[in-house]
């Protein structure tokens, strides 16, 4: 989609780990850390296809794991997700998130407008066409 609207839309993400996910936050942390290294969305796509295996544990072992196995400088990533380097990041996603009612994930504003839990590409693709037309 950001290839079909190419220059015409903004694509932002932002973080909303929820408190019931034990993981959550740390996976949170770990894919801002391989953003330092242009793997943010390699990363993300490695964590939800890996979900089962780390979701259940407090360990950031898997996290560190996924990015050596990935190719990532281990000692700066380590050195990230053991310091929380972008705790500070991951707090103000959650308390705009908040603030703008969003309680789960996902979530999608296009142009101010609150999509609640996952779209379809077609609903996306309408919302976004109306918001082009006015």
């Amino acid at each position: 989609m950001l290839g079909e609207y190419s220059g015409k839309v903004l694509f932002v993400y932002k973080h909303f780990p929820l408190n019931f996910h034990l993981q959550a936050e740390n996976a949170a942390l770990a894919s801002e850390c391989a953003n330092e290294q242009g793997k943010f969305v390699a990363y993300g796509d490695k964590l939800f296809e890996t979900q089962s295996e780390w979701q259940n544990t407090k360990d950031t072992q898997k996290f560190k794991t996924y990015a050596l196995q990935m190719g990532l400088i281990s000692s700066q990533f380590n050195k990230c997700l053991d310091d929380k380097k972008y705790q500070s990041k991951i707090e103000r996603g959650k308390s705009e998130g908040a603030s703008f009612g969003v309680s789960g994930t996902p979530a999608t504003f296009v142009n101010g407008q609150f999509k609640n839990g996952a779209i379809s590409y077609d609903e996306l693709k309408k919302t976004i066409e109306e918001e082009l037309a006015k």
